[in-house]
């Protein structure tokens, strides 16, 4: 599965890079994220997600696998069978930040392989998750 989208914010892409990878803070900044735990590993930064999705709470272990301050990053995770890799791309134009994000996920167990054609059913959900984080930390860069 593949998922796409981008918000444009109206600051430069320094700041939209700061409030996006201040992982600690996230809870306090979207209301679907409840908790975040930061694990001391090598890899860097390396945190344990407890959000909220479709009225459950899920955990999952993610990582920051590459970035480039100021202009990109990428997480990536790996759950019940299937390796995500999320690609985060600052683009700045006249003071506005173009945020583009792209999400995939790859099945990697036999399990996770059988359910991918019920994978592509929820890129709709996958997008309105994305968009909806990504529009709460618009909130707090533009306030």
């Amino acid at each position: 599965m593949k998922v796409s989208c981008s918000v444009d914010i109206h600051a430069p892409a320094e700041k939209v890079y700061e409030i996006f990878m201040d992982i600690e803070k996230l809870p306090e900044r979207i209301d679907q994220i409840t908790k975040v735990e930061i694990v001391d590993s090598d890899k860097t930064p390396h945190w344990i997600e407890t959000r909220k999705i479709m009225g459950k709470e899920a955990t999952e272990e993610m990582w920051t696998a590459k970035k480039a301050v100021g202009e990109s990053w990428t997480v990536e995770a790996e759950s019940r069978g299937t390796h995500y890799i999320t690609d985060h791309i600052l683009t700045e134009k006249d003071g506005v930040t173009t945020i583009t994000i792209n999400f995939s996920g790859t099945p990697i167990s036999l399990g996770a392989k059988l359910m991918t054609p019920l994978s592509l059913l929820m890129k709709g959900s996958v997008k309105k998750m994305l968009l909806a984080d990504m529009n709460a930390l618009k909130a707090v860069i533009e306030s």
